[in-house]
């Protein structure tokens, strides 16, 4: 939302807001970690067919759930599908930014303008890996986080704007002196 406003002959005023929220169900590890279901995918044997990695899961004499692998308890494979189905990251991350800014026309030519932005992000994640999640879980794991973080930018710029000759106005001068200031944090809980 946007909103562009002249308060009165000399000052103007501009505000924006926006809010961003995502949602996921699950987020794939990707890269080199144990936890990403194409690394398994690269070490799998080409002799086993698709048909038999899909029943990823089987209940064993003593009624716990187990990974379904052609080798048990293997440090450093494991079946795809039980990565993708067993090792769940559902995140949720909302996004706020915002500016506001004011300008005074002090003279025809020179104007002092103030404005600050806000971006500031919320991170929450769940993290559950579930039992018999080869070389990084054998007995399952569960960890929640969460993170924020924010950037706070603030400046005021004096403006000179001074066309050069009356024929042509293209030809100008500009003079801006500019007094940032800058805040960044961020947390992890």
């Amino acid at each position: 939302m946007r909103v562009n406003t002249q308060l009165n002959t000399k000052l103007s005023a501009d505000a924006k807001v926006n809010y961003i929220r995502d949602n996921f169900s699950n987020i794939l590890s990707q890269g080199e970690g144990f936890d990403n279901p194409l690394r398994y995918l690269y070490v799998l044997p080409r002799n086993i067919r698709t048909a038999d990695i899909e029943q990823y899961e089987f209940i064993n004499e003593a009624g716990q759930n187990r990974q379904h692998y052609w080798i048990p308890r293997f440090n450093g494979g494991g079946n795809p599908y039980w990565t993708i189905n067993n090792i769940l990251q559902p995140s949720l991350r909302e996004r706020v930014t915002g500016l506001v800014s004011l300008k005074y026309q002090i003279l025809k030519n020179l104007s002092l303008m103030g404005r600050s932005a806000l971006d500031r992000i919320n991170n929450f994640t769940d993290f559950t890996r579930k039992t018999d999640s080869y070389t990084v879980a054998q007995g399952g794991s569960y960890s929640k986080t969460f993170n924020y973080g924010y950037e706070w930018n603030t400046d005021f710029l004096l403006n000179f704007n001074k066309s050069l000759t009356e024929k042509y106005h293209w030809i100008s001068m500009v003079v801006i002196l500019e007094l940032p200031y800058l805040i960044r944090y961020q947390e992890l809980v």
